[in-house]
């Protein structure tokens, strides 16, 4: 019995925008008439989400569920269905090979290969002589299975790698954008240096950002600007990242 729903404004820049509306607009356009979306503004408005994580899942949610359904439900109702039409072996072969293609391109590498694994069962069980038997008395049954898992795992490989390229494609470009963004910040000196840690912050995904000095080698540090939650840190060693900033500086994360 919902009347109102009240959104946070988006962090996502102009040219993200490509890859979708947006929640904000989604939820205006599904929630119909008898639904008031309210959009919020706040401090992180359009300045960009954090960079995409170096690991994790490089395919999205639905292709993911969707590579496990055709994967496993796709072979087990194509072996019902060609139980009653005799399209022989080798064109089995292919229809069970075209499921685990189709299961490596919605759902990646791990999808592929249990679809390739339960596909050979099937055809060994049903279609390949002795039926309904895991034996195979023709040697070149063997090897058809054999092929057909063998370029299973292939397609579903390179599927993989060409998702993992992408995604390391797409941190480079948001290193890229965000390193030439502070760059031209501190040139101009446009913007405060809590302002570029604060970006730094976000843009890497942490709870704080310090930028710590000292004069020299043997000095202990101090701290010229900090943002974020948690305690202050003291040396950049305690930090969970530090990078160099010329000699006597370091950029501390946490």
């Amino acid at each position: 019995n919902a009347t109102q729903i009240v959104l946070g404004s988006s962090r996502r820049k102009a040219w993200q925008y490509v890859f979708g509306p947006g929640v904000g607009a989604t939820v205006a356009r599904e929630s119909g008439p008898d639904l008031d979306v309210h959009i919020v503004t706040h401090e992180e408005v359009a300045k960009g989400r954090g960079l995409p994580q170096a690991r994790g899942a490089r395919l999205g949610r639905a292709r993911i569920i969707w590579g496990w359904a055709v994967g496993l439900a796709g072979p087990a109702i194509l072996a019902v269905v060609l139980n009653t039409v005799d399209l022989g072996l080798a064109n089995n072969v292919l229809l069970f090979l075209t499921l685990t293609v189709a299961a490596a391109l919605l759902g990646g590498l791990l999808p592929a290969l249990v679809s390739a694994a339960f596909g050979s069962f099937l055809l060994n069980y049903f279609f390949t002589p002795p039926l309904h038997r895991l034996t195979i008395s023709d040697s070149k049954n063997i090897v058809a299975l054999v092929i057909f898992v063998a370029v299973a795992v292939s397609v579903a490989s390179v599927v993989d790698l060409a998702a993992r390229r992408t995604h390391q494609a797409a941190r480079l470009r948001a290193e890229s954008e965000i390193l030439s963004f502070l760059a031209g910040n501190v040139l101009r000196g446009e913007t405060s240096l809590e302002a570029l840690l604060e970006r730094v912050r976000e843009t890497f995904g942490m709870e704080s950002a310090a930028l710590l000095e000292r004069k020299s080698d043997v000095d202990p540090w101090t701290c010229v600007g900090r943002v974020g939650l948690g305690g202050p840190v003291k040396r950049p060693e305690d930090a969970d990242v530090d990078m160099p900033v010329g000699d006597h500086m370091a950029l501390a994360l946490t």
